[in-house]
């Protein structure tokens, strides 16, 4: 049934494991060229000469010379940026959850409210920004993302007493929550724009790599600048008005701060952030894609992007918010400062994480489905082990709370650029915004409905919230089955590996080369 899910991008034969000069051999000759382009660049290109005008157009390539640009590391900079703001702004409030029941007498659902307008604007704009990420292109995507990012952290400068604070707070969430969708779903459309077959992965994980940084920054610029004792209080009566007054000007200072550099990157992407490149990095990037209300038909019906999907929203979205929220489950256990400091490391290590699993699979390809399933057992036994000493059945030691809570996060948030990637072969040739803005789409709504659990008075308002690790845990768990019965493609590398991409600086080391079978002298390609 699977083989029926989408058609084939190479006619009448099976791509997944077979030599280049085969793939070649049955579609035609490949033709090496070179080309002067407009600014003085020497550029090499490669395409396929079909034996059949159908074959070409069933192949979905097209005769466009190919190029690497050195400024896409700037681009991806600048992308990356815009998610370290969008995240240490995001994530702001839950690092404080005991400083702003002093300073705004919130309630443990008032901070979780906070981190759930994250979820709840992405399910609404997900669709939305999909469509224009594909249709219009990444400058006013990013552009509108960098702006929403910039304005939301303004309104939190506004003021900070208690009742207007709280509007202006939620109202900046909600800009930065809409933000969201570019951001989460983004990377893989920016890195099959820019990047090369043999970077893509690791493009992608760059650019999580700064929005974990966004998550770890925030446990530690929060707590550092809003300095509170590590005294237990339910509301800021505890507190002496000076007190009170005190940490609301540290808050104050927190939010000028992140505003300023939130103007700084909008200002960046304002001056420049192009759509595209002037040529291709690959053949891949200059096929056309599947059209967006035809795309949607195909997918879903296409049931390995399912388990793809399912197995990423179910075990990340719960992690997205479990992690973020560490002070909650941990307060018997260490202070707001130390649970600051361990999701800083926890952060960390998921973006270290992600590069270094998105590198492997970039060298190594073919392989992401055994990593993950790897990975997805090694952090469900460190979650177990991490829950189990937060309730005390195990003798209570600060190295293992730290090494189980790091292994745990990090091995299943630095998943994330591989499934990102893998469920772009598996459903190219529609388009990357889309196949991600579901996937992302499933990701918020599992992490809203966990939210909402806190809107229960019973559980939201309790002092014992294990129940998160626990959940946390069980959702691990489910996922492993699926990943094994899901079926593994590559249809967009299949077509990326039939060309040699020639550049002095970026040669892949990964690939075999194809011997040209047009060139006149018998030579390959200049450089």
């Amino acid at each position: 049934m699977e083989s029926d899910e989408r058609k084939p991008l190479l006619p009448k034969r099976q791509t997944s494991n077979f030599p280049h000069n085969e793939i070649a051999n049955s579609h035609g000759s490949i033709n090496n060229g070179t080309m002067l382009t407009s600014d003085g660049m020497i550029v090499t290109y490669s395409h396929i000469i079909t034996n059949d005008a159908s074959d070409q157009e069933e192949v979905g390539l097209k005769d466009t010379p190919q190029h690497v640009y050195r400024r896409r590391w700037y681009i991806l900079m600048l992308f990356a940026l815009m998610g370290f703001m969008q995240n240490i702004s995001w994530n702001t409030w839950g690092p404080l959850s005991q400083s702003v029941k002093i300073a705004f007498g919130w309630t443990n659902a008032d901070v979780a409210l906070l981190t759930n307008w994250g979820c709840i604007t992405y399910i609404i704009s997900a669709a939305f920004y999909s469509w224009l990420m594909d249709a219009k292109g990444l400058r006013i995507s990013c552009v509108m993302t960098a702006g929403l990012v910039f304005f939301g952290s303004a309104l939190r400068c506004i003021t900070m007493e208690p009742r207007p604070a709280t509007f202006l707070i939620h109202t900046a969430q909600i800009l930065n929550g809409f933000a969201g969708p570019v951001l989460m779903a983004g990377p893989p459309v920016l890195s099959a724009v820019w990047f090369p077959a043999f970077q893509r992965t690791t493009a992608t994980s760059l650019a999580m790599l700064f929005q974990s940084l966004g998550i770890a920054g925030s446990f530690i610029i929060g707590p550092l600048l809003v300095p509170i004792d590590n005294t237990t209080a339910v509301n800021s009566t505890v507190f002496s008005n000076e007190t009170v007054a005190a940490t609301r000007f540290n808050i104050l200072k927190l939010m000028y701060i992140e505003c300023v550099c939130s103007i700084a990157v909008f200002l960046a992407v304002l001056i420049y952030f192009p759509d595209k490149p002037q040529l291709p990095p690959s053949v891949s990037a200059s096929s056309d894609r599947i059209d967006f209300k035809t795309g949607m038909r195909q997918l879903l019906r296409h049931w390995s992007f399912w388990k793809i999907s399912i197995s990423y929203a179910l075990a990340l979205g719960i992690s997205g918010i479990w992690a973020p929220l560490l002070s909650f489950y941990t307060l018997d256990l260490i202070s707001e400062t130390e649970a600051g400091w361990l999701g800083f490391y926890g952060s960390i290590a998921c973006g270290v994480a992600g590069c270094i699993f998105s590198r492997f699979t970039d060298i190594y390809a073919r392989r992401q489905k055994r990593v993950l399933i790897f990975l997805y057992i090694f952090s469900l036994c460190a979650c177990i082990l991490f829950s189990l000493e937060c309730i005390k059945r195990i003798p209570f030691h600060r190295g293992i709370l730290y090494t189980t809570y790091i292994g745990s996060t990090a091995s299943l948030q630095g998943c994330a650029p591989l499934f990102f990637e893998l469920i772009c072969e598996t459903a190219f040739p529609i388009a990357e915004g889309l196949t991600n803005g579901i996937q992302t789409w499933l990701n918020n709504f599992v992490g809203l409905i966990f939210l909402l659990v806190f809107l229960i008075p019973a559980i939201g308002n309790s002092s014992d919230l294990q129940w998160m690790n626990w959940t946390m845990v069980g959702a691990t768990a489910v996922c492993i089955p699926i990943l094994l019965t899901y079926k593994e493609s590559y249809n967009r590398l299949d077509i990326d590996t039939i060309v040699v991409l020639n550049d002095e600086t970026d040669a892949p080391n990964s690939f075999a080369e194809i011997p040209s079978n047009n060139s006149t002298d018998g030579s390959q390609p200049v450089a």
